[in-house]
């Protein structure tokens, strides 16, 4: 049995009462990911909560804070697979001080009104997420 390493993310709307848009990430590194877009996020540490994570990474991506909503579960229940030992925890989330910036890890932000957050080239572990993710809304 191999470990399990987790991931946390944030699908930031406009609004957790009425979404209309998503805010999207543009990866600039590495290589093989840059280019593709994708919901902001990290590891989370140790002796940290997938809670604390979230805010953590959220505002050393974006430099804001924010307001946790839902979590965007798979169908199955779980964490969503990544990669390998990878899985990823997702919530819906608003921003609830400051203005997104770009950070270290991208190089564009963009606010994607639902019908067309399939326009942008998701990284393909993040796509049955949109997908889930505009079907409830």
């Amino acid at each position: 049995m191999h470990d399990v390493y987790m991931i946390v993310a944030a699908a930031i709307v406009d609004s957790l009462e009425n979404p209309q848009r998503l805010l999207s990430a543009r990866r600039k590194a590495p290589k093989s990911f840059a280019g593709s877009w994708e919901f902001p996020g990290g590891k989370v540490e140790n002796g940290e909560t997938v809670e604390q994570a979230l805010v953590r990474e959220i505002h050393e991506e974006l430099g804001v804070e924010i307001t946790i909503g839902d979590e965007i579960s798979n169908p199955d229940g779980g964490a969503w697979p990544v990669v390998n030992n990878w899985e990823m925890r997702v919530w819906l989330v608003e921003i609830s001080d400051g203005e997104p910036h770009i950070g270290r890890e991208h190089d564009q932000i963009a606010w994607l009104d639902f019908d067309e957050v399939l326009s942008v080239d998701w990284l393909g572990p993040d796509v049955p997420i949109v997908e889930a993710i505009t079907r409830a809304h």
